[in-house]
């Protein structure tokens, strides 16, 4: 039969009437006329809204998925059964990553959303929580979480694989243990080159914090130079900045390590000597550093230069030189 005029939906040879446009709606193309290409376009916009409204999570699994999306327009347009359906989605790209049974209902959940996904969070990190208790394991708040969803997704909870969480729980320690003995090696060195003595409660406690997270690295060093700044305020502003007192220190320690003959590495900050040297105040009550006279003045004053070949060379020679000027020796 021959289409009629378009937007003549009752074909009373009078388009847009009142009945028109009571049958406006059925026309989905907006092509005029009411036709199989309609009801096709009502059958796919049905099934999308069915999956929205009676099936919300499947509409958030395609919302999150654009694979799965794509395969489930694909199946309505060409009327797929559910067994090809569900064929289709098990020979995904996407079904493969998700991985096996726990992992595919964990990702399920977790693409909900909502009091469900919450409530097995909730569950998870308590077990997770007590499991680290267990084992002595400190663990910061996104470690917490971490594990909680490698709980879902691992199946941790489910019986015989408790011991999946153990092993998970024991590298941590190993990695958590290595990552503190380093953070406090790595502290220990600059509160050595900055002349700071700390307690090594001190240093573990402070590593402890910032593997949980509360704090870091570079906010306990900064402590460290801010202890060092005020213990030698003539060079304040550069330890500050980053520069070690053991490298302003350095032309001292040097010329120390000369004259008494020591291993320049085996010179502390807390010598007295270098500490001195570091730590001199005006009469006025400004800071000051010693000079290299007054410092050699007092190293040669030390027992130890007189045992030295520096000393004894020394020695030597000014008692030639009296024997000189007493003329007993040309």
């Amino acid at each position: 039969m021959a289409k009629g005029d378009p937007y003549d939906y009752d074909g009373d040879g009078k388009p847009n009437t009142k009945k028109d446009k009571a049958l406006a709606d059925q026309d989905l193309n907006n092509d005029g006329y009411i036709t199989k290409a309609d009801e096709t376009l009502r059958q796919d916009r049905l099934s999308m809204e069915l999956v929205g409204r009676d099936y919300n999570f499947a509409y958030n699994i395609l919302a999150s998925a654009p694979e799965i999306q794509t395969i489930f327009e694909t199946a309505i347009s060409q009327n797929w059964t559910a067994d090809a359906f569900e064929a289709a989605i098990k020979g995904s790209p996407w079904y493969e990553e998700i991985g096996g049974q726990y992992a595919r209902e964990a990702w399920f959940s977790k693409t909900m959303g909502g009091a469900d996904w919450e409530d097995q969070m909730v569950q998870a990190r308590d077990a997770v929580e007590r499991q680290a208790a267990a084992l002595g394991v400190q663990l910061g708040p996104g470690d917490i979480d971490l594990f909680a969803e490698r709980y879902l997704f691992e199946g941790w909870f489910a019986p015989g694989r408790q011991g999946l969480m153990m092993d998970a729980m024991a590298s941590r320690i190993d990695s958590i243990r290595g990552g503190q003995i380093a953070t406090r090696d790595a502290l220990s060195k600059i509160a050595y080159d900055n002349g700071v003595s700390l307690n090594d409660q001190w240093y573990v406690e402070v590593a402890q914090a910032i593997s949980r997270g509360e704090a870091t690295e570079a906010d306990y060093e900064q402590f460290i130079r801010e202890q060092a700044a005020n213990k030698y305020p003539l060079y304040a502003d550069r330890i500050r900045q980053g520069v070690s007192v053991r490298s302003l220190a350095s032309p001292y320690l040097q010329r120390m390590s000369e004259l008494l003959e020591l291993n320049v590495d085996s010179i502390g900050l807390d010598d007295p000597y270098i500490n001195e040297a570091l730590g001199q105040i005006n009469p006025d009550g400004t800071p000051m550093a010693m000079s290299f006279t007054d410092f050699e003045t007092k190293l040669r004053n030390d027992p130890r230069w007189d045992n030295t070949n520096n000393g004894k060379n020394t020695l030597l020679n000014m008692a030639t030189r009296m024997m000189q000027d007493w003329g007993f020796v040309k």
